[in-house]
């Protein structure tokens, strides 16, 4: 019995040891094809990779990426060098710009030291040209022939200032009037024109003086002193080549009637209106001043340098009435009335003074 027994123990540990050794085997044979199935895996992707071109764009993109850093340093190097030649030439500079400094210092030192007995020469001031008073006169007239009023009135001015004893003084005094007549400042031309007449009767330019100083009055509605200054003119000049403006302007004024302000003459007086309009002032004294304009039709006068020639025709015939109850509306007491020529109409006069009376302030242009 005890030998059947060790004679199976012999059998069965051959069979054991068999059996696991199997087992070992198989392990190793599936991990095998794990890793041949992976491989083959990579291998397929590589492939792919491979076809699809993107390794070669990578390669291509890191030789260009290699380029560039080459090219980096290149340019750096570069830099380096331009740099080190930027630090020796300002050494270069700075040490020449020393060098002169010294000597001009041991120069300029040599030059103190040594005593000198001359005196040190002033140069001569230049000497300065005023201007003549022909000179400063032209300039003010050039400005008043430019129409630039507000620059010829001040030069007038100071001409009259600085040259008192001038013999172009009564040039100087008409050209003032002149500029403050063409800035509408009416009351100030008709005291300069008359100071003039006064202060220098045998001036030669009085005949247009006399004319200027109706023209102003007739703005100021003065008419009868108007009528004085022109009939003045006509008799003291009578060869005067504005003796014929002179007299179309006296006749003008010698038609015109006396006026009535009866209600029945206001309802029954007419003018010739252009138009009548509430504008801002933008001349004369009064600039900038709400005003009523009242512009009349027609103009005989025909002067080249008329800036209303469109209301040479044209126009509604209105009451004076009728004119005082359209401005009624206008909340301003500043009244302009003009043209046209207003007082190639008779009865502008009548106009005129019927504002006045309604305590308006008028002005006539």
């Amino acid at each position: 019995m005890k030998k059947l027994i060790l004679l199976a123990c012999l059998f069965v540990t051959p069979l054991y040891a068999a059996l696991f050794e199997d087992t070992d085997a198989r392990k190793k044979l599936q991990e095998m094809q794990l890793k041949e199935t992976e491989l083959e895996s990579r291998i397929v992707n590589l492939e792919a990779v491979i076809k699809s071109g993107s390794l070669n764009d990578m390669l291509n993109q890191i030789e260009l990426i290699k380029q560039d850093v080459s090219k980096l340093r290149g340019d750096m190097e570069t830099l380096r060098h331009l740099n080190a030649t930027v630090e020796q030439r300002q050494k270069d500079l700075y040490q020449d710009l020393d060098s002169r400094l010294r000597k001009m210092e041991e120069k300029s030192a040599a030059t103190n030291s040594v005593p000198s007995n001359k005196v040190a020469e002033v140069p001569p001031v230049p000497e300065v040209k005023l201007p003549t008073d022909q000179e400063v006169f032209d300039q003010a007239n050039q400005l008043l022939d430019g129409m630039k009023y507000k620059e010829a009135f001040q030069a007038f001015t100071d001409f009259i200032k600085q040259f008192p004893n001038s013999a172009l003084l009564p040039d100087a005094k008409y050209g003032l009037a002149n500029t403050q007549f063409s800035l509408k400042n009416y009351k100030a031309s008709v005291g300069t024109y008359q100071k003039l007449l006064d202060q220098h009767p045998d001036f030669i330019k009085n005949p247009e003086v006399l004319l200027g100083l109706a023209n102003a009055q007739i703005q100021l509605a003065l008419i009868p002193e108007a009528k004085k200054s022109l009939k003045d003119l006509i008799k003291k000049y009578p060869k005067s080549d504005v003796i014929q403006n002179a007299q179309k302007r006296l006749k003008v004024l010698e038609s015109i009637k006396p006026i009535s302000l009866e209600v029945k003459f206001l309802n029954v007086t007419q003018l010739k209106i252009f138009e009548i309009f509430y504008s801002l002032q933008g001349e004369s004294s009064r600039v900038g001043l709400p005003t009523i304009f009242i512009r009349l039709s027609g103009c005989p006068m025909r002067c080249h340098y008329c800036d209303t020639a469109y209301a040479f025709q044209g126009g509604s015939m209105m009451t004076i009435d009728e004119i005082i109850k359209t401005i009624k509306k206008y909340d301003t007491p500043y009244v302009t009335v003009t043209g046209g020529e207003p007082l190639a109409q008779k009865e502008v006069l009548s106009l005129l003074k019927v504002l006045a009376d309604q305590n308006y302030e008028v002005s006539l242009e």
